[in-house]
Formats: C-alpha cells, sequence, structure tokens
C-alpha cells in the first residue's frame, strides 16, 4: 500500500497529447519545433519540413515502428502521428479487406467496430507505457459532444471515428485545439492553441497548466508546463 502521495508529473516527456485544427493550420509544424521527436508519417505532408521521420504505409508500418522503438537504442523523445485520422482509416480498410467486407457496418453486431476498437487502443496504451512523449495529430470536423448530463452539444471536434473518439480523448492527457484567434480592436489574426474549456470546441488539460491563449510556439508551450511545476 502507498505510504504518500503521488508527485504530479514533472517531466513533458510523459505527457499524450491530441491536438487537432483544421488542414495547415501549422500542426505539424509545431511538432517539428520538439527535440528528439519522430514522426510516423502517414499523410505524408512533411516534405517542408527538417524532421526525422518514417513513412507508414499501412497497419505493419506502424507496429513496426513500435517494435523498433522499444527494442532499439535511440535518441528520440516523442513520438508523433501524423495523423491518426489516416492511420487509424488505414487499419479499418485493411481490416475489412482481411475479413472480406466493404466496410465495419458490415460486420454482425458491431464486431467490426469492436475489433479496430481493440487493436487500436491496444497500440496507443502500448505507446503510452514506454518513457516517451506520444503526441497523436488529427483533423477538426464539426461533431457532436456528450455532456456529463447526457445532452449533445454541437462542437468542433477531432475528425476522429466517432466510435473511437471518447476512448482516445480519455486516454491522453491534453487537447488543444490549433486555431485563427481574431483581434477585432487590432484588426489582427493570430494563430492559438487553446486547452480551456469551451463551448465551441472540445479540450482538455489535466496538467491544469495551459491556460488560456498560448502562442502557436513549442517553446511557449513548454515553457508554461516547466513554469507550472516549479
Amino acid at each position: 500500500m502507498p505510504t504518500e502521495p503521488n508527485k504530479p508529473c514533472s517531466d513533458i516527456t510523459r505527457l499524450k497529447m491530441l491536438i487537432y485544427g483544421n488542414a495547415g493550420i501549422g500542426k505539424s509544424s509545431f511538432c517539428s519545433k520538439i527535440e528528439g521527436a519522430l514522426f510516423l508519417d502517414v499523410e505524408k505532408g512533411l516534405t517542408s519540413l527538417p524532421v526525422y521521420k518514417v513513412p507508414i504505409c499501412s497497419w505493419n508500418d506502424a507496429r513496426q515502428v513500435y517494435k523498433d522503438i522499444k527494442e532499439s537504442k535511440h535518441a528520440f523523445k516523442w513520438i508523433v502521428i501524423d495523423t491518426i485520422d489516416e492511420l487509424i482509416r488505414k487499419y479499418e480498410l485493411e481490416y475489412c479487406d482481411e475479413k472480406k467486407k466493404e466496410s465495419l457496418g458490415n460486420f454482425e453486431w458491431g464486431t467490426g467496430y469492436d475489433a479496430v476498437k481493440r487493436k487500436v487502443m491496444q497500440f496507443l496504451t502500448g505507446w503510452g507505457d514506454m518513457p516517451y512523449g506520444l503526441i497523436l495529430i488529427s483533423h477538426a470536423r464539426e461533431g457532436k459532444q456528450t455532456l456529463l448530463d447526457g445532452s449533445e452539444l454541437d462542437m468542433i471536434v477531432p475528425s476522429l471515428p466517432n466510435y473511437l473518439r471518447t476512448l482516445v480523448e480519455s486516454f491522453v492527457d491534453v487537447i488543444s485545439y490549433f486555431h485563427m484567434q481574431y483581434n477585432k480592436e487590432a484588426g489582427i489574426s493570430k494563430r492559438i492553441i487553446d486547452c480551456d474549456v469551451h463551448d465551441n470546441y472540445v479540450t482538455k488539460d489535466r496538467t491544469s497548466k495551459f491556460r488560456g491563449a498560448i502562442p502557436m510556439d513549442w517553446v511557449a508551450f513548454k515553457a508554461l508546463f516547466e513554469g507550472g511545476t516549479k
């Protein structure tokens, strides 16, 4: 039995984050500034960024990177899956091909969705158990968020499949929405990161350190976390 309370995490490389926003807003560019980051390049959209990357053309490619990271010596501190949306889509297609089904909806009693759900969460949990930071990049879409009272609210949400979104959102420590903020008085817009609770988009912050409109800059983001641990 424990004899003293758990100490809050003070190492940012132990965080699991889901970041999302419209295409081109700067999610991959933000992650490219992270020291020791390895990208699982699923969408093939990193050609203009100086990053360490592994092309991911199939689910097995992603599994192989997991195995290599786990079993080999390396200097990587972060794993960035760009994007988790497309990686899930790849596995859905591969699983349907394997079972000779046109789509997950063609499986009886939702067994197709359940099988993909188990495999994806097993994969993510495996990454979460390793001593590296994990960032899942997703696009944004309009969707519904179920509130604690059971009601639903129209919001901007990560573009994950509905049958998996709640599980992934529960798995991560931080959900950040990347978007443009318009300053009416100044007449200018700027790119920001938002982790605060909001009525219009999904966010989350178990650390309670990412407050307010955060510049879309890794150094500033990291400084907020480290400032809150002193």
